[in-house]
């Protein structure tokens, strides 16, 4: 029986913009990925071609003199990048999964023939390897990120316990300078760019002065 993948082979795609979207979102309705387009609620077009490419989960299009050409990789691509998408998944980690796999798999977790949109919903039936599998590395995501979630939301509440009002941590430019073997300096960096000139001789007089002072305290609680 002939196929949407077998009629749609690389060596017959070579598609313009135009004919690209026609074809992507013909497929998208027949395969059930989304609703016909009467429906209101999803309508391919071309800025959101581009925008998926410039977001890396379609590979850029080849190019006849200026105009975008488009293959069968692309289709693919745009087909399972729906997919995800109306699976819950964030379109940045849609990319990369599909950066991460090559076409041959990325076709296997597409249906080979037409399903109209709500019937798979409708009628009960066993789950295919592919579906199983991004079903699977969905749920791991979002496993992760909710544990990722709560492990810094305790973060926070630990550091507004602590003192820390903000509840992160505030990363500051430093410079550790080892005067002697047993005096290192700690400099702020961002502060020490504003100090005024003759400042720097200040800080020596200070610092000369609090180091006789630790070491009178020191001997006198001897």
């Amino acid at each position: 029986m002939l196929t949407w993948k077998i009629s749609h082979r690389p060596r017959l795609a070579d598609w313009s913009l135009d004919d690209f979207v026609r074809i992507a979102s013909g497929l998208l309705v027949t395969l059930g990925i989304e609703r016909p387009d009467t429906q209101g609620l999803f309508e391919l077009k071309d800025r959101l071609v581009r925008y998926y490419t410039s977001a890396g989960a379609l590979r850029r299009p080849g190019r006849e003199g200026k105009e975008a050409r488009y293959g069968y990789e692309h289709l693919v691509q745009l087909l399972v990048t729906r997919q995800l998408l109306n699976e819950g998944w964030p379109l940045a980690k849609a990319a990369d999964f599909i950066q991460a796999h090559d076409l041959r798999h990325l076709e296997s977790l597409l249906p080979d023939h037409d399903t109209p949109f709500g019937e798979a919903r409708r009628t009960p039936r066993s789950r295919t390897r592919a579906e199983t599998e991004l079903i699977g590395i969905r749920e791991s995501m979002m496993t992760f990120e909710e544990s990722a979630m709560r492990e810094n939301l305790s973060m926070q509440s630990a550091m507004r316990a602590l003192g820390n009002p903000s509840g992160r941590p505030e990363w500051k430019d430093a410079a550790s300078i080892d005067i002697t073997p047993w005096c290192t300096v700690i400099v702020n960096m961002d502060e020490l760019k504003q100090i005024p000139p003759g400042s720097a001789e200040l800080v020596g007089e200070a610092l000369a002065h609090a180091l006789n002072r630790l070491r009178m305290t020191r001997r006198e609680r001897k």
